[in-house]
Parts: structure tokens; C-alpha cells; sequence
């Protein structure tokens, strides 16, 4: 909504500068916290919360890691003392990137495991219908029996 006039009061609509960047913080500091739904989770969700929390923690150690790389190429640049300790950051900066890979390839394979568990679950669904066509069919022949043997009986 919007506030009509020069009535002073904040609507819905009205920007408060840094309001959105302090929410966002928030919100990441919420998911990493444990709430008590997490222990009433299916082993599957157990494993996308904590791949989701493994993913944050990188995330955080790749910017971290990025800003420290950052600030030593420049001290490097000023003085060859910290050249080494450049070239330190540099291979470590190769295994995250590699780290990265082996996670989205863990990611994918999730994902490949949960497509089967739907494709699973979807013939299962399949199969349980078409028993049920079948028990339907057979007794209502079964019935139409009973019915006929009933009108035999009654017409002698």
C-alpha cells in the first residue's frame, strides 16, 4: 500500500535505506540456527538442510578467502615479502575451486536420486491403480454371479 499525504508515517511501500541489507543478514543468521522442526525431518530433508548449510559455510569461506586473496595480491604487489604467501592462496584457491566441482557433482547426483524416487513412487502409484481396477472388476463379476444365482434361484 501507500500512505496518502504528508502524514509522516511509513506504508508498506516506502524504502528505508539499509532496511532490506539488515534483513537479509537476518535471514541468513535464521536458517543457520537449528529449530526444533529440524529434528522432525525425513532423512531426505536432513540431507538438503545440511548440503544447504555446507553450501552457506562455503560461501562464506569463498568470500572470506576472496578478500583476503584480494588484499595480498596488493601487499604483494608492494612488497615481494608477501609473495609466497600469494602463491600459498593461489593453491588453496585451486583446491576450494576443486572442492566446488566434487559438491555440484554431489548436488547432481541428489538430484538424480530423487528423480528415481519419483519415478518409483510414480509407478508405485501406477501399479496400486491398476490392482484396484482390477478388485473392482472381479467383484463385480463376482456380484453379477451372486445376482444370477439369485434370479435362477428365485424363478424355479
Amino acid at each position: 500500500g501507500t500512505s496518502e499525504g504528508g502524514d509522516g508515517e511509513l506504508s508498506q511501500g516506502d524504502d528505508v535505506e539499509g532496511e532490506d541489507e539488515e534483513e537479509g543478514e537476518e535471514g541468513e543468521e535464521k536458517e543457520d540456527e537449528l529449530h526444533e522442526d529440524d529434528f522432525n525431518l525425513t532423512d531426505e530433508e536432513d540431507e538438503e538442510r545440511d548440503a544447504r548449510l555446507k553450501r552457506q559455510e562455503k560461501r562464506k569461506l569463498v568470500e572470506e578467502f576472496d578478500e583476503r586473496e584480494k588484499t595480498l595480491t596488493e601487499k604483494a604487489k608492494r612488497d615481494p615479502a608477501f609473495l609466497e604467501e600469494k602463491e600459498a592462496m593461489d593453491t588453496m584457491g585451486a583446491e576450494l575451486e576443486d572442492a566446488e566441482a566434487k559438491d555440484k557433482e554431489a548436488a547432481e547426483k541428489l538430484a538424480r536420486k530423487k528423480e528415481e524416487k519419483l519415478q518409483e513412487l510414480e509407478a508405485e502409484k501406477a501399479a496400486r491403480k491398476l490392482l484396484a481396477k482390477e478388485t473392482k472388476r472381479r467383484e463385480s463379476i463376482a456380484s453379477g454371479k451372486i445376482l444370477w444365482k439369485k434370479r435362477s434361484l428365485a424363478s424355479r
